[in-house]
């Protein structure tokens, strides 16, 4: 091996190890900059569409829960079995959605202080 090779990785990985402690440095933001107030606008409309989409989420689970009481044929109940699943990984989708909504109005309130 090449000992400028060898030298010129050692010089990168040290670089490395004293750039990514630097980085997670917090440093603050100001609560009314420009990006933070665009941060915030994002979130407001996030919660609506997520309210929106709790929203219709109940009215379709309220809909299928009909349908399944209903006689239904072979074929009919392999169709609701499957947009049954379907809505259970909605209902997942929805509660992530949520928690990550949560975590980042917790970044903001962090940064703002």
């Amino acid at each position: 091996m090449d000992p400028r090779w060898k030298r010129t990785v050692t010089v990168m990985l040290v670089g490395l190890l004293l750039a990514v402690p630097v980085g997670l440095i917090p440093h603050p933001v100001a609560a009314d900059s420009p990006d933070v107030q665009a941060a915030r606008a994002a979130l407001d409309a996030a919660r609506k569409a997520q309210e929106q989409a709790e929203s219709d989420y109940k009215a379709l689970a309220a809909h299928l829960d009909a349908v399944k009481r209903m006689q239904l044929d072979d074929m009919e109940k392999v169709l609701v079995k499957g947009a049954d699943q379907t809505g259970a990984v909605v209902k997942t989708l929805l509660e992530t959605n949520r928690q990550l909504i949560g975590a980042l109005d917790a970044v903001l309130k962090m940064q703002s202080k």
